[in-house]
Order: C-alpha cells, then structure tokens, then sequence
C-alpha cells in the first residue's frame, strides 16, 4: 500500500510538472485578442491542426538587471551582487584562458592564443574623435537580436496569411513598430536564432527548433540584409537540417553568415558592399547543444576557435574597409558578460575587429567601446537580447535595435552614433497577440497583460524599463530613456 501511494504522489507531481512546462494556451477570453488553439498536437508534428504552444523556460533566474540597486550599474564588477555571481569569477580574477592547442579540419594543430584580461569598465566615447571628411559617405546600420520562432509565433502567422494568397505563414506584421527603420537602414541584421530548414522535416519547439520558410521570406522582404545562423540550435535538425537552412537562405537576396557548406566555403569571407565601402562579415558560436553532425559531413560550423578568429580578422581586414564579427556567446539570462565574453572581445578588438555584435543570454547586456592594441576602437554590444520570443519571463522579452553609422573620414571608414533602441515582445496569456512594441510606446496596461504571467511573473513598465536602464550606459540609450 505504501508503494502504491508513493507511486500516485509521483506520479501526481510529474503530470503537474508537464503540465508548466508545457505552457498550454490559456483559453479564456482576454478582451478582443485572438482565441490561441487549443492543445491537440506534439510539438514535432507538422502543421496540419492546431498545436500546443510550449515557450522556451531557461532553467535558472537572471541577475535581474532591472531590480538591483542603481550604484555604479554600468561598472559591472564585484558590487553586482550575489545574482552575477554565476557570471563572475570570486575575487581577483583568475587568467580567463589557459595556453592550448586546437584542432585544424585535417587533424594537424596548431598553437591557440593566451587571450587577454579584458575589462568591465565601460567606455561611452572611442578614443580619437574622427570627422566625416568633406563630400564623404556616410550609411546606417541596425541589428537586432535574437528571433525566436516558438510554436505559437508560426501558428499566429499560418492565421494571419488567411489574408494573404502567396503565404501559408505571414509574420511580418510582428514587426511594424520597427518596420520603418529597418526599412529605411541602409545595412539590417538579424540573428535568425531558430532553423527555417525545411517544411518538410516538420515544424517543432524548444528544445530542437524548425520553423516555416515562409517566416525568413518576411524576413527579407522586411528589409534585412545579414541573416546570421550560427548559433547553439544551428544543429536541432542534424545535418539534413542544417543543409535545408543554409541551401534555403542561399537563395535569397542576403548575406547569409554562419553556415558553411564546407570548410573551403567558410574560409571565403562573406562582405556586404555599399557605395565606396566594404564590410567583412565573420560569424562564431560557442555551441550547438552537445550536438554534433556526422563525422564524414563536409557542412562546417564556426565554433568559436582563437587561432581561426586570428587568421580571419587578419584576412577580413586585407579584404574590406571595415571587420563586423557576430558572436553567440555568454550565458543565457545573465545581464552582464562573462569573463569569457570580455576576453574574447578585447581578443578581437586587439585583432583589429570594428563592431562585435553579441547574442545568446536572451537578455540585454552592456554596450562599450573597447581599445584595440593597434590604437583602434572597437563597439562592442556583449548582447542584444531578444527580439520575438515567447520565452516565459518578462526580462526575455527586452530587445532593442542597435543603430550606428558607418562614415567616411579622411584616413578610412568608422563607426559612429552607436544608439540602443529598446524594444518589448508582447504576447498576451493566450500566446497570441504577438507584436513588438518600442519601449517609449509600451504601457502599464501592456504590461500588466502581458502572458509571462502565466508563468507566475508580473510585469510593470518600470520594471521593463529598469533592465534596459541598469543594464545599458545612458550614452547609448535615445533621450527618452534616459
């Protein structure tokens, strides 16, 4: 009798359990928003009726960025608290990364780098002030971060495009409060976080991604120009799905980086051209989830590697005016960067890197100027965070545009005009009513909506607000911010 009441109370907890972490549509009506589907079908199964909607749940809390005491919060050091303990080491901090040796692709090796220290300290100003030479050129550039097509984003797009006759799934209506200035930049990036590999491999969730093609058509047609995919759910589909996503963004008008066909195709640097200028595009991973492709595959993933890092910049930098270098890294819902994250930067600003753009802790985290070795600047942005999500927590759906100049100087091209643009995903308790607002047209009453809740968090506006504001210098934040 005993065992048999120990096996009811597991097994009570553990459907309690799948119960939360499945995240089943609320079903009750809210107001005017769109009735979600009902739960009727497994993530992997491909679209043919409505499907249960699962947001993403890290498995640990954030050092929340937006509700530590203000203090010298963009010194990101040892007063952060107990919650950034997790992202720093104790004490002095120890040498970041010890000599070793890595790998090449036919199995000699060669000597890794010692990396540098690296600093927290943020620098809101590069070193030498440069001026648009007279009759010079000058062209924008926005990024956002990380797009992350959960179930319910494609079973909201697959009912919207009941309007439209040339689409299955219609996502781009997610992004009009953006629309314009990506539109209007003239170079856009995005960080496509999730597989758009194939329809025909099924459409599925965390923790091993698919998502429509259709979505990455809207991607392009939204105006974005650099579609990055390496990233730690570059491999969710294996080697078919990694052949899919690549062969898929190969046809379209962008520069697609982080996906290689072969170890020849990675080494061929990937530029972006605009009239009198050339921009070199390199992009890294630190992960692919502990999956792997087949050991006789020739497709190439760019782990981060230092020796590579090295000879990359050092090429880019023979090729192009200026070196942009994409980075999935860090830890996932930490708002300042790791040690890891602030040795590898200073590495590639030392290399001669122009603008490091971060991903991955699916919060924002700082922006700085570093000083390269050679006299140079480096912007670097440690993390962009998200930009669609149906994550479970209210710090997951703060993003933001990053927005700068590329201009003309007399000895050269620079960066310029770094500004962060905040931005909030909502979506409301029934996983529907998907749209991304900017933070200074977000509300209390949006927040107080918003479907975190369904997860036990409440959300206000200061509390949004905060993760940006403790998180991110004033300096690259717009006056309505500040």
């Amino acid at each position: 009798m005993k065992k048999l009441l120990n096996a009811k109370f597991f097994l009570s907890v553990l459907l309690a359990t799948i119960a939360f972490v499945a995240g089943c549509a609320d079903t009750r009506p809210f107001e005017a928003e769109t009735t979600a589907p009902r739960e009727t079908a497994a993530e992997t199964t491909p679209i043919s009726y409505p499907a249960r909607i699962v947001p993403y749940i890290e498995p640990h809390s954030p050092a929340r960025g937006g509700e530590t005491e203000a203090g010298d919060s963009h010194q990101s050091g040892d007063s952060e608290g107990e919650e950034f303990a997790k992202a720093q080491p104790s004490g002095a901090e120890a040498p970041l990364v010890e000599e070793t040796t890595a790998a090449e692709p036919d199995g000699g090796r060669i000597e890794a780098p010692v990396l540098p220290q690296g600093s927290r300290e943020i620098l809101t100003e590069p070193s030498r002030q440069r001026a648009r030479k007279q009759g010079g050129r000058s062209y924008s550039f926005v990024a956002v971060g990380d797009n992350v097509v959960h179930t319910g984003i494609w079973l909201e797009a697959k009912q919207r495009a009941a309007a439209r006759e040339d689409r299955e799934y219609w996502f781009a209506p997610v992004f009009d409060s953006i629309a314009d200035m990506i539109r209007d930049a003239d170079i856009a990036f995005i960080n496509q976080e999730t597989l758009l590999a194939g329809d025909e491999l099924g459409f599925s969730n965390y923790p091993r991604f698919n998502g429509p093609q259709d979505i990455g058509r809207d991607i392009v047609e939204l105006g974005f120009d650099i579609v990055n995919i390496a990233n730690n759910h570059m491999v969710d589909k294996g080697e078919v799905g990694l052949r899919g996503a690549i062969e898929f963004w190969e046809s379209q008008p962008v520069v697609m980086i982080g996906g290689y066909k072969n170890y020849e195709d990675y080494k061929k640097n990937r530029t972006i051209e605009r009239d009198g200028v050339s921009i070199a595009l390199l992009s890294y991973t630190f992960s692919t989830n502990g999956l792997s492709l087949p050991k006789n595959s020739e497709l190439y993933i760019p782990y981060i590697d230092y020796a590579e890092i090295k000879t990359q910049i050092e090429e880019a930098k023979k090729l192009a005016d200026l070196v942009f270098v994409s980075v999935h890294w860090g830890e996932e819902n930490i708002f300042t960067p790791t040690s890891g994250q602030v040795s590898l930067a200073q590495y590639m600003a030392d290399l001669g890197a122009d603008v490091i753009i971060g991903h991955h802790p699916h919060v924002v985290q700082p922006i700085t100027w570093l000083r390269g070795k050679g006299g140079n600047d480096t912007l670097c942005i440690y993390s962009l965070g998200n930009i669609v999500s149906l994550m479970a927590a209210p710090y997951n759906m703060v993003g933001g545009v990053m927005t700068f100049d590329i201009t003309e100087a007399e000895d050269g091209w620079f960066v310029e005009n770094p500004v962060f643009v905040p931005t909030v995903f909502f979506y409301a308790t029934n996983f529907f009513s998907q749209k991304i607002y900017l933070m200074r047209d977000f509300t209390e009453e949006l927040a107080v909506r918003m479907g975190t809740k369904n997860y036990g968090y409440t959300a206000t506006l200061a509390q949004l607000r905060g993760y940006v504001t403790k998180t991110i210098h004033p300096a690259f934040l717009p006056d309505y911010m500040k």
